[in-house]
């Protein structure tokens, strides 16, 4: 019996020990998964930016052209979980007769939970490519 009593907050202290890093491991997790998430929805956008871009391209009429572009990044933007963080959108050429087009979309990655802010920066950027062929 005297034994027992001597180990009796063993598990407090080393649960106490432990947390902090289990916790560290569980916040690690959920920021990794964020960020994957994150870049999914930027690739997404690109995609339904190219998409709208090539579907609604009338080369016949330069107005058409530049609001087809407009309204594209527009969309793309609107994709994305904050339409504020996009630092850029670029085609990387107009649609002509089968030829391809490219979108690239750059979001500015802001961590969930500013764990990871001392190892990857405030600076981060996520880019997003999508690639469409123009119809001819």
């Amino acid at each position: 019996m005297t034994g027992f009593k001597r180990e009796r907050g063993a598990a407090a202290v080393e649960f106490a020990l432990l947390l902090p890093l289990l916790m560290m491991l569980l916040l690690a997790i959920m920021e990794f998964g964020y960020a994957f998430f994150i870049q999914a929805t930027v690739a997404g956008a690109a995609r339904v930016g190219v998409r709208h871009y090539v579907v609604n391209y009338n080369s016949n009429d330069p107005t058409t052209a530049a609001n087809a572009s407009a309204t594209a990044i527009e969309l793309a933007k609107s994709a994305v979980p904050d339409r504020n963080l996009v630092v850029g959108s670029v085609f990387t050429a107009a649609c002509a007769g089968n030829t391809q087009t490219t979108f690239v979309l750059t979001y500015k990655y802001q961590t969930m939970t500013g764990l990871l802010d001392p190892i990857v920066g405030k600076n981060l950027t996520v880019t997003g490519k999508g690639s469409m062929q123009c119809g001819g």
